[in-house]
């Protein structure tokens, strides 16, 4: 591939962050004073920003969305993001990558004051271009999200690489006319889905770096 830009989504591809999310909507679940739903509910409900996730799960309407949004985000930026993992191998992805000085951004729905908070948490901050997220209001797509991510670093979209774990990972790239990579660690894809779909994926970091890296 060569690319000259690695675009990386956040949740399930560069790091296992589900115990922190898990529990951030399990916090919301109680500050509604509902039941908490279980892991597979809500994962089978995830997949778009926060505030689609949480309307979703909860049944809300926009202005109690809004303040579940508020109320994820508040445990969320406390605690939660402290509850996650790099997945193995991925640091070694990363400094490969500089190594061969190609440039690696972020393209996360995570609030981005939040997913900046979170690199500098695993302190790799250094080994990204850019981290790009989404908005307060979540308004923000992901195709929005990676078109910043090209944007700031001045590639063409056709020369650089979409990396994610979801359907909204590929569908953001196609948008954007991006190349894409699925991996099947993550939450979303699977291997038979991707080959049941044509979808070019790797099984894990070091699946990344042989894709990129031939």
């Amino acid at each position: 591939m060569n690319p000259e830009l690695i675009i990386l989504d956040m949740d399930g591809t560069l790091a296992d962050t589900s115990p922190g999310i898990l529990e951030s909507y399990r916090y919301v679940a109680d500050w509604l004073g509902r039941d908490r739903p279980d892991d597979e509910e809500m994962f089978s409900r995830m997949g778009g920003s926060l505030h689609e996730n949480i309307s979703r799960i909860y049944g809300l309407d926009a202005e109690e969305t809004q303040r579940a949004v508020d109320a994820y985000r508040d445990y969320y930026g406390r605690e939660g993001y402290l509850q996650s993992v790099l997945y193995p191998g991925m640091l070694e992805l990363l400094e490969y990558a500089r190594f061969k000085e190609i440039p690696v951004s972020i393209a996360t729905m995570k609030l981005e004051e939040i997913a900046v908070s979170q690199v500098r948490h695993w302190n790799i901050e250094d080994l990204f271009q850019s981290v790009n997220g989404s908005d307060m209001f979540g308004a923000m797509s992901k195709s929005d999200i990676i078109d910043r991510a090209i944007y700031r670093s001045g590639v063409s979209p056709c020369n650089a690489i979409m990396v994610g774990d979801s359907p909204n990972d590929l569908h953001g790239a196609r948008r954007s006319s991006v190349p894409f990579l699925a991996v099947t660690y993550g939450y979303g894809f699977t291997k038979g889905i991707c080959e049941d779909n044509g979808i070019d994926y790797a099984e894990s970091p070091q699946g990344i770096m042989r894709k990129i890296f031939p």
